[in-house]
């Protein structure tokens, strides 16, 4: 596929980021009266061609999606274009047809969370992989999906009873769009995946802590640099006054 020269730039600047990623980390501290928490962040580039970025990606958002999973009953759902010689047609009408399809069925009184994935075929045209917590008919999302495209109709939805195999289902189809068509998310501005508003707040545990956090300025080359400066730090290993005063003592 040919490129233009603002998307071939954009595509030249995102291989550029992942060439001179060094993958650091940062830390951010939390005190309560006899609680530490230290958060670790790694810092990344973002560029979908750099392998260790997307590593530590895929293993963020495996943890966010056993926490959406939990105490759910989700379903997978496929929407699917029909072939197109003019692909490129497709990419500037995606995202439009999926925020009608959505806005669409809740409007029906159809109330439900997503965690969306988007795939290309080998013909380069746009799937998308749905994991969803209530249930719609099919033919319903079928009407839909042809209501908005004009010309597709196919969908696909089942409901798997262990969450656990839909998510590392769902993680087949994340590994496959960090590995292949990169180009074409860089240059056409492609979302890979994303959550539902208000899905969960992953955060929320934090502020059942009072106090605030507080990010420290040191950078760190690696999780294991980081752990150790704060075991030295503090003297966890050997001052027992630490320990008397901070019982628990927590590296997120």
């Amino acid at each position: 596929m040919e490129f233009t020269d603002s998307q071939q730039e954009s595509i030249n600047i995102s291989k550029s980021r992942a060439d001179n990623c060094s993958t650091s980390f940062i830390s951010s501290i939390l005190k309560s009266d006899e609680l530490i928490k230290i958060k670790i962040h790694p810092l990344l580039c973002n560029s979908p061609y750099c392998d260790n970025c997307n590593n530590i990606k895929r293993i963020k958002l495996y943890n966010k999606l056993k926490l959406f999973s939990k105490n759910r009953q989700l379903r997978f759902l496929t929407l699917t274009y029909k072939f197109n010689d003019n692909y490129e047609t497709i990419l500037n009408k995606y995202s439009k047809d999926f925020n009608k399809f959505i806005t669409y069925v809740r409007r029906l009184n159809y109330k439900f969370n997503y965690f969306k994935i988007i795939e290309f075929t080998k013909n380069k045209i746009i799937h998308f992989h749905l994991l969803i917590d209530s249930y719609i008919p099919q033919n319903l999302i079928s009407n839909l999906w042809l209501q908005i495209t004009s010309d597709s109709f196919i969908v696909f939805i089942t409901r798997l009873l262990d969450n656990k195999q839909l998510i590392n289902y769902c993680l087949k189809y994340i590994t496959k769009s960090f590995n292949n068509n990169q180009d074409l998310f860089t240059a056409f501005k492609i979302r890979r995946f994303s959550f539902s508003r208000f899905t969960y707040d992953f955060n929320n545990n934090n502020n059942l802590i009072p106090g605030k956090w507080e990010l420290l300025p040191k950078i760190f080359t690696s999780r294991f640099e980081c752990i150790t400066y704060y075991l030295y730090f503090y003297g966890m290993l050997f001052s027992q006054k630490f320990i008397n005063k901070y019982p628990k003592f927590e590296f997120l």
